[in-house]
């Protein structure tokens, strides 16, 4: 895959580049959408489906039917780090650079995995101090989905082993378990879009749907083939990613031929799908969205220039980690201090909160697995190197 000189992909890895900083700040503004919209879900109008009027909680409104629903789109901000994910990964393939299938996995469990069981681990110590049964009656999300079951070593191991039975631990990491499945399979899924293109992204796409709901409908798999199934209907949204990185260079192109305005166009077409409810395959559409949030933000102009400032791009850095830690601050405020101050007084202090706690969390947990990751990758790519000289 080639691209103009000025484009994200033109950079070589070591030189200094802003290759990747507009996807990055992407990825760091989706984590807040997710922090917002787990925020927003304390209150019982959002939480319960309690259907509301302007006159009688015009705030609720607001996100619930508004454009400033966007704000709290949750499972769209999750389909875009999907179709991110699978637009990044393929990079290396599509220029053919790609690694080694076990240079690969290493790298992914110690980027994903790694931090995932750390924060697993403090939700654990967490849980087992602060969680009552029952809960204490602040919204359906909250009692329902949040330390709502007895911590036993089952539900711990399923954690660990990212089995996806519960998710009551830490409930942003439900997505994580699919992030690590469709990581161990994704050769495959980058291979015939390498090399049939769009054709082969269709059918790709199109096998994996068709997997996917004839897993569904196998009443005799119980839940291995509901969870199978649930793994390869997310892994379409990697299609997604991994099509349009392969055709990025044409539709940077294309763009580039058009108004200056054409970049608001797309994102407002992405907007479009990820605020508006599809009755029918939802999260396809908003993978959709998150593919044209991705080609918006890759095309040079103003939107461009503003994903470059160094506050998105340092929110992008630490996106990951307050994606794992935002609950763990959000869950013990609700605790501690739901019958001190007003719920409303939580939400405005989570989030800033939780910007600290993730900073300090890619810190010491997230920045050092990633490390560990290239250090265990190179050294086995030098003692390959070293056996094959002495083959030799």
């Amino acid at each position: 895959m080639t691209m103009p000189a000025r484009g994200p992909a033109a950079a070589r890895p070591g030189e200094s580049s802003t290759r990747f900083e507009t996807l990055d700040s992407l990825r760091g503004i989706a984590a807040m959408v997710v922090v917002f919209d787990h925020c927003a879900m304390l209150f019982r109008p959002i939480s319960d489906g309690v259907p509301v009027t302007f006159r009688g909680d015009p705030m609720a409104w607001l996100l619930l039917h508004s454009p400033l629903a966007l704000l709290i789109e949750g499972r769209g901000a999750v389909a875009l780090f999907f179709v991110l994910s699978g637009f990044v990964l393929a990079l290396p393939w599509l220029i053919g650079r790609q690694p080694g299938y076990a240079a690969f996995v290493v790298r992914r469990v110690c980027r994903i995995w790694l931090p995932y069981a750390m924060a697993v681990a403090v939700a654990v110590l967490l849980g087992t101090a602060l969680a009552t049964y029952p809960p204490p009656a602040i919204s359906q999300w909250f009692d329902r989905t949040n330390w709502s079951e007895p911590l036993t070593p089952g539900v711990v191991a399923d954690y660990l082993f990212m089995l996806g039975r519960h998710d009551t631990l830490d409930n942003a990491t439900w997505s994580l378990v699919y992030e690590m499945r469709v990581s161990l399979i994704f050769p495959l899924l980058v291979l015939p879009v390498r090399r049939w293109g769009l054709a082969g992204a269709v059918a790709t796409a199109a096998m994996l749907t068709l997997l996917a709901k004839l897993a569904g409908m196998w009443p005799a798999g119980g839940y291995a083939a509901v969870t199978v199934g649930q793994s390869l209907h997310w892994a379409v949204l990697f299609v997604l990613g991994i099509a349009t990185a392969q055709q990025a260079a044409r539709l940077r192109a294309w763009f580039l031929a058009g108004p200056a305005w054409t970049e608001w166009v797309v994102l407002a077409g992405a907007a479009v799908f990820l605020w508006q409810y599809m009755p029918y395959q939802r999260d396809f559409f908003l993978g959709v969205g998150g593919m044209l949030a991705i080609v918006a933000a890759l095309l040079p102009g103003r939107l461009h220039r503003l994903l470059q400032h160094r506050r998105l791009r340092a929110l992008g850095r630490i996106s990951y980690s307050l994606y794992l830690v935002h609950l763990l601050v959000l869950l013990p405020a609700a605790y501690l201090l739901h019958d001190i101050v007003p719920l409303w007084l939580i939400v405005v202090l989570a989030p800033p909160a939780a910007l600290v706690a993730a900073w300090g969390f890619n810190r010491l947990v997230e920045e050092p697995a990633n490390r560990l990751g290239r250090r265990l990758t190179r050294r086995s790519a030098l003692r390959l190197q070293l056996l094959g000289g002495r083959g030799a």
